[in-house]
């Protein structure tokens, strides 16, 4: 009888053993299921305009040079550009977005030539000799802006305006002085249906140079 009541002691602290041993080795150590962890940290999200590489810290879109070297200027990739011959001046530049579209009222009664800008954008960079000009106002009516400005480190005339001949849309135009002759800068086109007009126009001032397009790629 005392065996039988000592082996069955013996027994229960085995089994009391046994189940203690499986209960803290089966324990995982890994408690993540048990307390929330702190997210991983991600990597924060280049701005639009930059890149790994580092490329696109250089102007967007492309370079626009006139034939006789007086200028260089940026416009939107997708813009058509071309010299103006012909015209009195020195050099002149016509740019142009794909959808660009104006209307001109030819059936029209004297004194002008109804100009209606239905769609897109026209820009025109014109340099022609002395620098009078570069004080005048434009002929316009209308004025929505008149202030100073800088384009390429010189001080500027920055006009926002319709001329007489405006029926539809409204101009912008830059003019300053520079050895001795005036450059004109002018985007035409109507807010309703481009209002990134006057953006890009001021993305034209800042990329404007006077050097030719070799100097102006080199310094970016």
């Amino acid at each position: 009888m005392t065996q039988k009541i000592i082996f069955l002691i013996f027994g229960a602290v085995i089994g009391v053993t046994t189940y203690a041993a499986v209960s803290y080795w089966g324990r995982s150590d890994d408690r993540s299921d048990a307390r929330p962890t702190a997210a991983s940290p991600t990597a924060p999200e280049l701005p639009a305009e930059t890149s790994k590489t580092g490329d696109a810290q250089k102007p967007a879109g492309q370079l626009v040079a006139d034939d006789e070297g007086f200028f260089t200027f940026m416009v939107p990739a997708d813009w058509i550009a071309k010299p103006v011959k012909g015209r009195d001046g020195l050099s002149e530049v016509v740019a142009r977005s794909p959808d660009f579209k104006l209307r001109l009222d030819t059936a029209a009664e004297a004194p002008f030539v109804p100009h209606y800008y239905e769609t897109g954008a026209e820009l025109s960079v014109q340099v022609v000799p002395g620098e009078a000009a570069a004080a005048a106002e434009p002929i316009g009516t209308e004025f929505a802006v008149k202030k100073e400005t800088t384009i390429a480190g010189l001080p500027a005339k920055y006009y926002m305006f319709k001329e007489p001949s405006t029926m539809a849309g409204q101009l912008i135009e830059a003019r300053f002085a520079s050895d001795g002759n005036t450059y004109r800068v002018r985007l035409g086109y109507n807010p309703a249906t481009y209002p990134a007009g006057e953006s890009v126009f001021g993305q034209v001032l800042k990329s404007f140079r006077l050097k030719n397009a070799a100097e102006y790629e080199a310094a970016f």
